[in-house]
């Protein structure tokens, strides 16, 4: 049976929050950093084909709810940005130093 999510939707249970658009962006000093994967509660994002979302991006519909969020870039490593309120916050950047 096909899902009826839309796509980035990670929601489970039976009354998840409206979904919103939210953007991903990373920063550093170089572009080895860009490309980097997200992780929403410990779940790869990825799109309706089975894709990873990658900086720069706009997952088109996301649950407005806090979320634990981790960017990944091979390059990079790992960038835990915490947990994050999407009903808050639209725009989500991770900055390597």
């Amino acid at each position: 049976m096909a899902s009826s999510q839309p796509a980035g939707y990670l929601a489970s249970g039976p009354s998840p929050p409206l979904p919103i658009p939210a953007r991903w962006l990373t920063r550093r000093s170089h572009a080895d950093c860009f490309n980097a994967t997200i992780y929403l509660d410990d779940r790869l994002l990825v799109d309706p084909h089975g894709e990873s979302y990658v900086t720069p991006c706009t997952v088109p519909a996301l649950p407005a709810r806090a979320q634990h969020v981790r960017f990944h870039n091979d390059a990079c490593g790992d960038r835990d940005a915490g947990v994050i309120d999407l009903s808050q916050y639209r725009d989500v950047v991770a900055h390597w130093e």
